[in-house]
């Protein structure tokens, strides 16, 4: 996939949509459409540093540290994440 994020890429959640948690995981609702997307473990962790403005590199770290895998792997599974976010039009990247 051709992806333009870089590892010091932002990523944001857009205003229309909202997020909480419940038993470990990670419900988020588009206001306007009523959609929803459960994530959990990683991807609730991933979302959660979304949501603290953090970049791809940070976001990465934070998961490589969190479930003891390669760095590579995690940026990789988080990558992966975010642009099926930014597909569905839950995030973007910050100045688009």
């Amino acid at each position: 996939m051709g992806s333009n994020l870089t590892k010091q890429s932002w990523v944001f959640q857009k205003q229309a949509f909202l997020a909480r948690e419940l038993d470990g995981e990670t419900i988020v609702m588009n206001l306007k459409t009523s959609d929803y997307y459960t994530l959990d473990g990683a991807g609730s962790l991933i979302f959660q540093l979304i949501c603290e403005n953090r970049t791809l590199d940070q976001i990465a770290a934070a998961v490589a540290d969190e479930y003891d895998i390669d760095a590579e792997k995690a940026a990789a599974d988080a990558l992966d994440l975010i642009e099926d976010l930014k597909r569905r039009r839950v995030i973007r990247e910050a100045g688009k």
